[in-house]
């Protein structure tokens, strides 16, 4: 686990690093420099693009992680990552040709309320290659452990690049086609910072020589897999991004930016998660190879854990401080009406993220293929859910539905887990969790309001950080955060709690 902890501590700090760069460009410079239907057609081309990648990339970066073990053991991972970067090509032709024969039929469906992203669906396609290799390229770095790169280039250098296109867009009077193109030159320029990163890494990596074929056994076994993965992940990505196409249809671009702006505030609960789940997805699949359900059944309760804490407290933080932080921001009245989807999403998260070693242990065991049940019920809840609430709450109605589906589905799989492999994520420590997190929100409902916004968030967040902190510390709810924090403190009295087990 020392390198888990390690690789995410690195990359959990890439990717703050990198939410601070997203929140001065989501508070400040995206309402300041662009109007909220541009901030809307940004997010439904970036949405866009990368559900286009997840059908032309036909389930290979699933695979990745699934045979590299097998495939390097053979010394057959050469041929096999060679395969991976070729194959997408050609699906990529057929998705394609599918939306020019389709544009007629999406521009219907968006050109009463966005007509500005109907000029755009064609871009899509080039866009959604790079996004195609991006996400393959950073699921080869993960599989030797490696994730801090990769997030720094998708946290860090898209975000620097997309914040100087908005500027740049703004301060020299741009077509709305240039800045479109500025968009899409900002991940491809990111996608080859990330290959020949990749390049050097396998290099140093895999012995020269080793270029054996792949049988026709382990063949039919990868392409069965990727076919699967494919179909089952169609749920997934309906979750993620059905929100966008729905407002958008239904309200407009500019439902879709202030919609998104909201979004990005209740995603930051889920990055330090998403380098754990990163580097934490090989440990899960060899377990389940070897069969070695006590260290899966470790990596999944102390994950757990640890988010829930960690994701419960910025979650805290966020809420305590939602008026202060819309207060501040450029056009603050307009986008404020995006406060119960902060809410709604953080929470929808937050079930998502202390659950989120569900997807792998499922995808990466025996019983991957249940998972297509799972994303049918998952599709049905998901749209239906935002057909019905989004014109009675507009995009809160969008947030609810998302909320609903994370706690439907991963209650649905932790269930399923249980029943086939013996093994649930919650110990006694997630009690202690939710009484910090109900307990916290309960002192700030209770904390006056001042009327000077920069001071209203400084003791605000100080109160509830200092209150989280102690809460951990006397109960000494995670040994991993025990762990760490004792190494920060090591040479002060907090040393004698940190030491300690935690219960």
């Amino acid at each position: 686990m020392g390198i888990v902890i390690r690789q995410s501590i690195k990359a959990s700090a890439a990717g703050y690093f990198g939410a601070i760069l997203g929140a001065i460009s989501t508070v400040f410079i995206y309402p300041y420099f662009l109007s909220p239907e541009i901030i809307g057609l940004n997010r439904i081309l970036v949405d866009s693009a990368f559900l286009f990648a997840f059908f032309a990339q036909i389930g290979i970066p699933n695979a990745v992680i699934r045979f590299s073990p097998l495939l390097r053991q053979n010394g057959q991972i050469k041929t096999a990552y060679k395969y991976a970067l070729i194959l997408p090509l050609f699906s990529f032709m057929f998705f394609g040709l599918l939306i020019l024969i389709g544009k007629e039929t999406f521009q219907e469906i968006f050109i009463q309320k966005s007509e500005l992203f109907t000029h755009y669906i064609v871009l899509v396609i080039p866009f959604g290659l790079i996004c195609i290799y991006l996400n393959i390229i950073e699921n080869f770095s993960t599989y030797y452990l490696r994730i801090t790169v990769p997030k720094l280039v998708r946290e860090v250098i898209i975000r620097v690049l997309l914040i100087l296109a908005a500027v740049v867009f703004f301060l020299f009077g741009l077509s709305v086609d240039v800045y479109v193109i500025l968009i899409i030159a900002s991940y491809g320029f990111s996608a080859l910072v990330l290959a020949v990163y990749f390049y050097i890494l396998f290099k140093s990596k895999e012995p020269v020589g080793q270029n054996n074929q792949i049988n026709k056994g382990i063949y039919a076994k990868i392409f069965s897999y990727m076919g699967f993965m494919l179909i089952a992940g169609i749920g997934s990505n309906i979750v993620l991004r059905v929100d966008t196409f729905m407002i958008s249809a239904m309200i407009g671009l500019s439902g879709t930016g202030i919609y998104s702006i909201s979004f990005f505030m209740a995603a930051m609960i889920e990055i330090p998660s998403r380098a754990a789940i990163q580097i934490s997805s090989p440990f899960v699949s060899e377990y389940l190879e070897k069969g070695e359900s006590e260290k899966l059944k470790n990596i999944y309760t102390r994950y757990t854990l640890n988010q829930s804490v960690i994701g419960g407290v910025i979650l805290l933080l966020l809420w305590a401080n939602i008026n202060n932080i819309f207060a501040l921001m450029p056009k603050g009245e307009i986008y404020a009406t995006g406060k119960y989807v902060v809410l709604f999403i953080g929470l929808g998260k937050f079930i998502d993220v202390i659950t989120g070693l569900n997807n792998q242990i499922l995808i990466y065991s025996k019983y991957h293929r249940y998972q297509l049940l799972f994303v049918v019920l998952l599709g049905i809840i998901t749209i239906a859910g935002n057909y019905f609430l989004i014109p009675i709450y507009g995009i809160t109605g969008a947030a609810l539905a998302s909320m609903i589906s994370f706690i439907l589905l991963n209650l649905t799989v932790i269930i399923f887990l249980y029943n086939k492999l013996h093994i649930q994520p919650f110990t006694k420590g997630f009690i202690y969790v939710l009484i910090l997190i109900v307990s916290g929100f309960i002192i700030n409902y209770f904390l006056p309001a001042l009327k000077n916004c920069f001071i209203d968030a400084l003791y605000r967040s100080t109160i509830i950080s200092i209150y989280c902190i102690a809460f951990v510390i006397i109960f000494k709810l995670s040994e991993d955060i025990n762990r760490v924090a004792g190494k920060l403190f090591s040479k002060g009295i907090l040393m004698h709690y940190f030491s300690k087990k935690p219960k």
